[in-house]
């Protein structure tokens, strides 16, 4: 499976889903910050890739009148990551 990961995503999702042999890429490498959310699907869509976000919401509003991908996911990253280190994450801290 490809996933396409928000600038919100950190990259410790990114090690785990690659770790777990799935594509990943991140937006931040691919499209610039300011990036319009209808933009951001669409991206996905041409990669045929999953989105994962933190800002589900902010999709949610542009998801109706954008094609995208099969699904639109949203994250919450733990509590008490607050940087893009792989040290700081557990798959299974809530």
């Amino acid at each position: 499976m490809r996933f396409l990961l928000d600038h919100d995503v950190p990259d410790d999702v990114a090690f785990s889903l690659e770790a777990l042999g799935h594509g990943v890429v991140k937006l931040r490498e691919v499209l610039p910050v300011t990036t319009p959310d209808y933009e951001v699907l669409r991206e996905a869509a041409e990669r045929e890739s999953l989105l994962i976000t933190c800002n589900r919401d902010d999709f949610l509003a542009v998801a109706g009148r954008v094609p995208h991908y099969e699904l639109l996911r949203s994250i919450s990253p733990p509590k008490g990551l607050h940087s893009h280190r792989r040290e700081n994450f557990s798959p299974y801290t809530e």
